[in-house]
């Protein structure tokens, strides 16, 4: 139960850390999401997904925060005052759009 418990603490306060951070890099015209977070069971590596609107930065905008990410982590040693805080990787959530997908489609297919 301790150890659950600590998950979920550090993994609230990677996601707003994270969400901090992005939103300090990210360019005007250029909306980045931070949907979820996910650590490792260990807490040494976390992935933070991303949603990046227009569709079209997105690419760029990922290549820019990944060159950035040892920032992050520095941030995150400071933050979270742990002896091995995690080591964060970003990448695009795939999966949330492919739902939008799914709702637009669906959508569609209720209008015909």
């Amino acid at each position: 139960m301790q150890i659950l418990y600590r998950q979920k603490r550090v993994q609230s306060l990677v996601e707003r850390t994270v969400m901090d951070f992005v939103s300090r890099q990210t360019d005007p015209g250029t909306v980045v999401t931070v949907s979820r977070v996910a650590l490792s069971p260990d807490l040494k590596n976390g992935t933070a997904f991303l949603l990046i609107y227009p569709e079209t930065h997105a690419r760029e905008m990922l290549a820019t925060l990944q060159s950035c990410v040892s920032e992050l982590n520095r941030q995150l040693f400071k933050t979270l005052r742990m002896k091995t805080p995690p080591k964060v990787a970003f990448t695009l959530d795939a999966g949330e759009r492919r739902r939008q997908r799914i709702e637009e489609i669906l959508r569609q297919e209720k209008k015909t």
